[in-house]
């Protein structure tokens, strides 16, 4: 990284600052097993002007040169900003330093290592690998590539999902692939990102291993905007690149501007707005991480399957687990509708199709009304205790936290776990059906799939399946 001339420090000295090197220490952790990268993907919240730009250069960099003809992309808040920051950000420095003997030969009237042409703008290697842009905010963005890197910059402009759900799939099949997502703290609007940290905070505090590598610099809530010390502690790139001094110009100059003081604390002491939305039983974040579309889908064997019901016996659900490559096991939701008598013909009918007659009830639920039916139609019910399913419900969230499970994108399911309130049990906690805002039986239906997987087929589960 050090032969890519990153902005010069105010120390004289050039090469990584002491926080990115300990951030790439970390996020470049090698899986033994594979000899690739062990985290997946590497979330990086700091604040504006701490040097995220010049920390994924050197990143990308290295992987294009010790990766022949690999595709990176790199993406900022819009196209323009991406075209900007890879011509003047990566390129130019990179035709300045010893690596410009890597770039690719320039074309007749064009730069070493650079296409320039409109739409599609890259910098090119030697070895046939490249550094690309797209359109982020295009529901077709990424698709058709095979990835092993994206560095998706300034991810508090993304609005939605599109860019995380384009690129995510041309990841999935790639050994020691990351995706690095880097940004500042974001605003009312920035839920993507906030769904990230609320997730990577959570697994931080949990204690919960996955393959997330999470990195924050904040202060503290209530912490002395003025004071010196508190500044340098927050920004890692104080005594480096920048001063307080600049910092505490900074502030007098938004502090007054439309913003007023929440933009600054946003941009500099990593502060979100106050108003955000109700928090996920599991954090979104996971959540959505884990989201898979369903004709991506690869389970295999003879699926466990599920029923519940609403305690107003308004709505029903059928859910399914199965096995899946590199995860415990895969979830969905195959049917949730107005409760009445198609539910146990249904599950017969996918069971005909697709196999498995174990069947996961919540003995203490509406559901288990059905039991008799679902015996008498041939399956064999588990009929889950209270405690086991208080055990589900922490399962479900240790596995999704830990990038364990996947499920299938499901509107339904999303709106259920949304909605789910939760209730302490002794020393653990459940979804509470009555109090939730909406139907929950979608979440509750893959909850109980998934304990019922675990506890029958999880036997055979052998976690080295998961590595690489």
């Amino acid at each position: 990284m050090s032969l890519i001339d990153p902005p010069r420090r105010l120390d004289g000295v050039r090469g990584p600052m002491p926080w990115q090197q300990d951030a790439l220490d970390v996020a470049c952790e090698i899986d033994p097993a594979t000899g690739g990268f062990w985290y997946r993907e590497v979330v990086v919240v700091v604040p504006r002007q701490a040097g995220k730009t010049s920390m994924s250069r050197g990143k990308v960099t290295h992987r294009c040169l010790t990766t022949p003809k690999a595709p990176v992309l790199y993406t900022a808040q819009d196209r323009n900003m991406a075209r900007r920051r890879l011509e003047k950000s990566f390129l130019d420095p990179l035709s300045a330093s010893p690596l410009a003997a890597y770039l690719a030969p320039a074309t007749a009237g064009g730069r070493l290592g650079w296409d320039g042409a409109n739409g599609r703008e890259k910098v090119k290697f030697a070895n046939g690998s490249e550094i690309f842009i797209i359109a982020a905010k295009k529901k077709d963005a990424a698709h058709g590539d095979t990835l092993p890197e994206a560095h998706l910059d300034e991810y508090f402009a993304q609005v939605d999902q599109r860019l995380e759900q384009a690129v995510g799939p041309t990841m999935i099949t790639v050994a020691g692939a990351q995706r690095w997502v880097m940004s500042a703290a974001g605003d009312a609007g920035s839920a993507p990102l906030w769904a990230k940290v609320e997730a990577g905070r959570a697994r931080v505090e949990a204690g919960i291993e996955s393959r997330t590598c999470y990195l924050e610099y904040s202060a503290p809530p209530g912490a002395d905007r003025s004071d010196p010390d508190t500044i340098s502690g927050v920004h890692p790139a104080v005594g480096f690149t920048i001063t307080v001094d600049d910092i505490l110009a900074e502030q007098v100059t938004m502090d007054d501007g439309p913003a007023g003081p929440e933009e600054w604390n946003r941009a500099y002491f990593g502060w979100w707005p106050s108003a955000k939305a109700k928090p996920w039983a599991i954090p979104r974040g996971s959540w959505e991480d884990t989201a898979l579309a369903g004709d991506r889908a690869d389970w295999s064997g003879e699926p466990v399957w599920s029923v519940d019901v609403s305690p107003d016996r308004a709505w029903a659900s059928i859910g399914m687990a199965a096995q899946h490559p590199g995860v415990r096991c895969w979830l969905e939701v195959p049917a949730h509708r107005e409760h009445g008598p198609w539910l146990v013909d249904l599950l017969k009918q996918l069971a005909g199709e697709l196999g498995g007659r174990l069947v996961g009830v919540d003995g203490t639920s509406p559901a288990a009304a059905l039991i008799p039916d679902l015996e008498a139609a041939g399956f064999t019910v588990d009929r889950l205790s209270r405690q086991e399913v208080v055990d589900a419900c922490g399962g479900l969230y240790d596995d999704v936290l830990a990038g364990m499970v996947l499920h299938e994108l499901d509107p339904d399911v999303d709106e259920s776990l949304a909605s789910a309130a939760t209730r302490a049990s002794g020393d653990a906690w459940l979804f509470v059906r009555g109090r939730s805002a909406s139907d929950i039986s979608p979440l509750y239906a893959e909850t109980i799939a998934r304990a019922v997987f675990v506890k029958h087929a999880g036997r055979r589960y052998d976690a080295a399946s998961s590595v690489g």
